[in-house]
């Protein structure tokens, strides 16, 4: 699972998660950057310290036995954005073959 931002919400931090559904749990906490946004997605999913960040705005992680949804986020300044999460495709390779060898 993964969260892409390009921005956090216009208006600064402290920022508030007003909204975050974990299997229908509604969490919410408060936080004053990027890096500080990944620490309290650790602190609030039960599967902890699966979450990191991947280079500028992107935040992968989770359990896929977790259903999650978007993250709402409010800026002090008041203004509130969503952020939808996108599951992560890994293509897996069928069996190897090289031929003159079996």
């Amino acid at each position: 699972m993964s969260y892409n931002f390009t921005v956090l919400p216009p208006g600064g931090g402290p920022y508030e998660l007003t909204e975050w559904k974990i299997n229908g749990q509604t969490l919410i906490g408060n936080f004053l950057n990027f890096n500080g946004l990944v620490e309290l997605m650790n602190l609030l999913d039960a599967v902890p310290n699966t979450w990191t960040a991947q280079g500028v705005g992107l935040i992968r992680g989770g359990s896929l036995a977790n259903t999650y949804g978007p993250l709402k986020i409010k800026s002090a300044g008041g203004i509130t954005a969503v952020y939808n999460p996108s599951s992560m495709l890994v293509a897996l390779a069928p069996d190897a073959f090289c031929a003159g060898f079996s």
